[in-house]
């Protein structure tokens, strides 16, 4: 059975739309954070943020400047993931600040980082985004 191909931006849109709202929420406001230009971003609430990264990663633009963003987005999911606790994301919204992090939770967050790994090894990784780019160039 062939798998349908999907873009690298597809790919990292569609694991990103299969997390758990906080985890989501938590990775697109730090992205927001390092990445906007205005200030006015900083203070977008959760799903606000969540959908401009789905905006700032699915713009037609210049081949090397769509690559380029699923590159910063991987880079910078990939730090955030290894370097803060479930606790310490889940904790950055008021909504979750008060919830505890159950044995569910946990289980969720470490399958999600368990399938970025995978996602960053094979379908984001530099290879397949330098593919994508000869097939955008090649358009």
């Amino acid at each position: 059975m062939s798998r349908e191909f999907l873009s690298p931006e597809q790919r990292l849109l569609n694991w990103l739309g299969d997390q758990p709202r906080w985890l989501k929420v938590a990775l697109c406001r730090r992205l927001i954070f390092v990445v906007a230009s205005h200030s006015a971003d900083f203070v977008l609430t959760g799903d606000e943020a969540v959908a401009e990264v789905a905006r700032m990663l699915s713009a037609v633009d210049l081949p090397l400047r769509r690559v380029g963003r699923i590159l910063i987005a991987r880079d910078l999911f990939t730090f955030f993931l290894d370097s803060a606790t479930p606790e310490f994301l889940m904790g950055q919204r008021d909504e979750y600040s008060q919830r505890d992090l159950g044995d569910f939770d946990l289980a969720v967050y470490l399958r999600s980082c368990s399938q970025w790994t995978h996602l960053c090894r094979i379908e984001l990784a530099n290879d397949s985004c330098k593919s994508w780019l000869a097939e955008l160039e090649s358009a």
